[in-house]
């Protein structure tokens, strides 16, 4: 049996624990609105619903697969990144909302087979535009070398692990 990844959602999992204003998202599904800031009409009233980056203000957000956001919700990401605020105008309201987060986001590469292909830049392995890389402090490219063996002796060890704990509980 093996397994195959980097752990990046784990360590996403683990970095929303080390804050008490922490929030998890995945870009698979969410829109700029489920990030950033929406306008919802409920029982015939307009109100704003804060997003996952307002959610974090002063904290950490955590978002798994960010390069399968939409291109048009990246822009509203862009700007949260940017300016540290969400201005939104619906419904004849205006308000703008706090985005002071620390992002921590996660993505494979686009590439064929969703291996890193050090032959291109990080802009064409992860589908990202370079103005919204640019946002970041820090980038850390991880890749899971193929080691068959090393991974199995890796799987035997944290299995036999398992089942020694289990066996004292």
């Amino acid at each position: 049996m093996s397994y195959k990844g980097t752990g990046k959602s784990h360590m996403l999992r683990y970095a929303s624990n080390l804050s008490s204003r922490a929030v998890m998202a995945n870009g698979i599904g969410s829109t700029s609105a489920g990030l950033t800031i929406s306008c919802i009409k409920e029982n015939g009233e307009f109100m704003f619903e804060a997003g996952a980056l307002v959610l974090a203000d002063m904290g950490i957000c955590c978002i798994d697969e960010f390069n399968l956001l939409h291109k048009g919700d990246l822009v509203s990401i862009h700007e949260a990144m940017e300016q540290q605020t969400i201005s939104v105008s619906k419904a004849g309201m205006t308000s703008t909302a706090y985005t002071r987060a620390t992002i921590i986001a996660a993505c494979n590469p686009v590439m064929p087979g969703q291996k890193y292909n050090h032959e291109h830049d990080l802009c064409v392995n992860t589908g990202l535009q370079s103005p919204l890389l640019s946002r970041f402090d820090l980038i850390f490219v991880m890749m899971d070398q193929a080691d068959p063996e090393r991974d199995n002796e890796t799987c035997d060890f944290i299995l036999n692990k398992v089942d020694s704990i289990s066996l004292i509980c």
